[in-house]
């Protein structure tokens, strides 16, 4: 799928990605296809996972994605003739700081038959990216719930054009605090953090029970943001 040593897709296809780190540094697409990706860490890529059509809804939960200059960490995108639905719970997105990255997309701009891109954002946290939400619509609507999270919405950047529609909808419980990280390079949560006990107060449908770490999900009165469950 690439040319020397630019692979396209560190992973491509159907199926589940489960418990896994993948690194495709300088590559395309980190993760591409499956419909169920938990308990995952992906670092590098240019889009860490791209969930593009399919009648199925895409599932994502427990993910670490680390954001290079440029990137994209998660995008939800329609085709010419296919709607596309992503529900992400307890998602780490950060960048490097850079101004030119993103945390998580919804696109609808394929020529066609309007098709709408929908993605739910819970429980996560998303920092030192540009832009932590995008939204691109030319041609139906690109549209992202976000829900018990931790990122600047006042930083989205919205491209809507033509035909194209859509918004940001914010589902409450909703903050923009630094998460206090252990460190640059390990995301688990300090004690303190105010994103402790801050996710939705459950687990939800179809969510792994266990965190990144494969440890309890749920410890106290609610879940953690992001990926890591304080223990």
């Amino acid at each position: 799928m690439g040319t020397g040593s630019q692979l396209l897709y560190g992973i491509n296809g159907g199926g589940r990605v489960l418990d896994t780190t993948v690194d495709t540094t300088a590559s395309g697409y980190g993760i591409s296809g499956p419909h169920t990706i938990q308990r995952v860490a992906v670092r590098g890529a240019l889009v860490g996972i791209l969930n593009r059509g399919g009648t199925a809804g895409y599932k994502l939960d427990q993910l670490v994605l680390a954001v290079p200059a440029g990137a994209l960490g998660v995008v939800a995108s329609a085709t010419a003739t296919t709607t596309t639905t992503v529900t992400a719970d307890h998602l780490t997105i950060v960048g490097d700081g850079s101004n030119t990255s993103i945390g998580a997309s919804a696109q609808a701009i394929e020529a066609g038959p309007p098709q709408n891109a929908k993605l739910v954002l819970r429980s996560s946290i998303v920092r030192r990216v540009g832009h932590p939400l995008e939204l691109r619509a030319t041609n139906g609507a690109a549209n992202i719930d976000v829900d018990h999270s931790d990122l600047n919405l006042g930083a989205t950047k919205t491209m809507i054009v033509g035909s194209g529609a859509g918004a940001v909808a914010n589902l409450g419980g909703n903050v923009n605090v630094d998460p206090l990280f252990v460190s640059s390079a390990d995301r688990h949560l300090q004690p303190g953090s105010p994103t402790i006990n801050a996710g939705r107060a459950t687990v939800q449908q179809n969510e792994s029970t266990t965190d990144r770490d494969g440890l309890p999900r749920l410890v106290g009165a609610a879940s953690d943001m992001g990926a890591y469950e304080v223990q």
